[in-house]
């Protein structure tokens, strides 16, 4: 699983469930905006992607503090568990596309 699977099979279908799909789409491309624009690993740029959603006005008050902090981790483990598998089969590091 790389970041884009996470996305599309984690992230974006929580977004459309919770905002319905024109505000996740907006979410998701402030997300990727954030994502492009940081300089760094991939753990780095996943982690301004997350960020940019959960700090989100209306994802924080949809979620509240302990419903973003659980798809925080959610989201988190997934990308650990991709990051685990990428090393196994690959050594080193993810690199960003």
């Amino acid at each position: 699983m790389d970041v884009e699977t996470i996305i599309d099979d984690k992230i974006q279908p929580q977004l459309i469930k919770a905002f319905g799909r024109q505000t996740a789409n907006r979410l998701i491309t402030q997300a990727t905006m954030a994502y492009v624009s940081t300089d760094g690993d991939e753990e780095a740029k996943f982690e301004s992607f997350v960020t940019a959603i959960c700090s989100d006005p209306q994802v924080r008050d949809a979620w509240g503090e302990r419903g973003t902090a659980e798809r925080v981790e959610d989201w988190h483990t997934a990308f650990g568990e991709a990051l685990a598998n990428w090393r196994e089969a690959k050594g080193g590091e993810m690199s960003a596309k």
